[in-house]
């Protein structure tokens, strides 16, 4: 089905909806065919970037695709997104008690931090936090890379990465399978890591038991 998107258009979506029941898109089938989709709705300027089209309810971009009115795109769009940048580098609390969230405190300098062990192996070196891909380019080689989470965009770093550290995740997550690819030990879900650890701090990633030590403290 992924190479039927020039077969269909709004408002006869022959190439997707009538077909679903003949061949069920897996999830990476359903991403690409929503980019196709926001790629059309960015061409015809209803949308800023072809990625605000997951801003949309699965029932809202279905029914874009079947040619129906929704209203303004845009203007259903903007706040979700607002919202979700607000947000986007904030960790869920560990713990909710009548509608308050509160967590545990976050550890000190000079104490290890503790987390998932993703990657065997050890390492020795300086931090470097990134919280957007889109700086990734101030990445040096044999840096330890400390960040939220990451996904594919995040992958062409890893050849110059000497460990990771990730907020969240486990061994399965995409920070760890890469790492693992690279043989760069990796400790992920290492709580409050990007607040507790700051660019330039010596620290030792231990990805066979989930440790990351912090040495010396950047000045």
């Amino acid at each position: 089905m992924i190479g039927t998107y020039d077969n269909f258009t709004y408002g006869d979506p022959a190439g997707f909806l009538s077909n679903i029941n003949d061949h069920m898109p897996t999830a990476k089938e359903n991403r690409l065919i929503f980019l196709e989709q926001g790629r059309r709705l960015q061409e015809k300027g209803l949308i800023d970037d072809r990625e605000d089209i997951f801003f949309l309810e699965d029932t809202e971009a279905i029914a874009l695709l079947k040619g129906d009115d929704i209203g303004n795109i845009k203007n259903i769009i903007a706040p979700r997104k607002a919202e979700f940048m607000k947000y986007r580098d904030r960790l869920p609390p560990k713990f909710l008690l009548n509608g308050v969230d509160f967590d545990d405190e976050p550890l000190s300098h000079g104490e290890v931090l503790v987390g998932a062990a993703s990657s065997p192996g050890t390492y020795r070196g300086k931090v470097r936090v990134i919280m957007d891909v889109r700086d990734l380019g101030q990445v040096e080689k044999g840096e330890i890379l400390v960040t939220s989470n990451t996904d594919p965009g995040w992958t062409v770093v890893f050849s110059k990465l000497g460990g990771l550290i990730t907020e969240t995740g486990g061994i399965l997550c995409h920070g760890a399978v890469i790492s693992r690819e690279y043989r760069i030990p990796a400790v992920t879900a290492v709580k409050s890591a990007t607040t507790v650890l700051h660019t330039g701090d010596l620290v030792s990633v231990d990805g066979s038991k989930g440790e990351v030590a912090i040495l010396e403290e950047a000045k």
